[in-house]
């Protein structure tokens, strides 16, 4: 594989046009990854939000729709037969 290697500019305007386009070039990709961690954290919000109000929503409608008689604490009485029973070991 070849290696290419850049020699810094050995004129001192040269390495200080280099330098203001190199800080340029950082402040760019700063501000750019500003923007992207803004868009992912407003993405996040709004997904959050939408499913905290979904799951309000639904409970609400569990609320009102749901059975009275759990609510109010009354049981349910029913019978019932064991089909098997797990045996122990001797």
């Amino acid at each position: 594989m070849a290696v290419y290697r850049i020699t810094p500019p050995q004129n001192p305007l040269a390495r200080a046009l280099a330098a203001v386009v190199a800080l340029a070039l950082f402040a760019g990709a700063f501000m750019l990854g500003l923007v992207a961690l803004a868009v992912v954290a407003g993405l996040a919000v709004l997904l959050g939000s939408a499913a905290w109000l979904n799951g309000w929503r639904l409970r609400r409608h569990l609320r009102r729709s749901g059975p009275q008689s759990a609510a109010q604490g009354q049981t349910i009485e029913a019978e019932y037969t064991v089909v098997s029973r797990r045996r122990d070991p001797p």
